[in-house]
């Protein structure tokens, strides 16, 4: 875990006069264990003085192992498997968390593709 935090401190680097008491959405592609973006949150407010984080992802919530194979965490570690979106938000210490859900991500996408990783197993 400190070796994720110490790379996550070498990419995230936050312009304070761009977000000094501005609110800020944070866009990421998914989220497993919202470990990387609890900490860019704590950086926007503490180092950078934001007034709101608000985050958002462009996949639901990953919650299963990938069955193709696709290197990831057990799912012991996805956050939505423990907790619920009010919970995961205030836990993410963010003002608030929007995802697609696997509906809408299919129809963004525009093509079938497989889900299975959003579903609970």
């Amino acid at each position: 875990m400190k070796e994720r935090i110490s790379a996550i401190q070498l990419k995230a680097n936050v312009v304070r006069h761009a977000v000094a008491g501005k609110r800020v959405l944070v866009v990421d592609d998914s989220i497993i264990s919202g470990l990387t973006l609890r900490h860019i949150a704590q950086l926007l407010r503490i180092k950078a003085g934001a007034k709101e984080v608000h985050a958002a992802t462009a996949a639901p919530p990953l919650r299963s192992q990938c069955p193709y194979g696709v290197k990831m965490p057990p799912e012991s570690h996805m956050i939505f498997n423990h907790l619920d979106l009010k919970t995961a938000t205030v836990a993410l210490e963010l003002d608030s968390f929007f995802h697609l859900d696997v509906e809408e991500f299919e129809k963004a996408v525009g093509m079938s593709v497989c889900t299975r990783c959003f579903v609970r197993p």
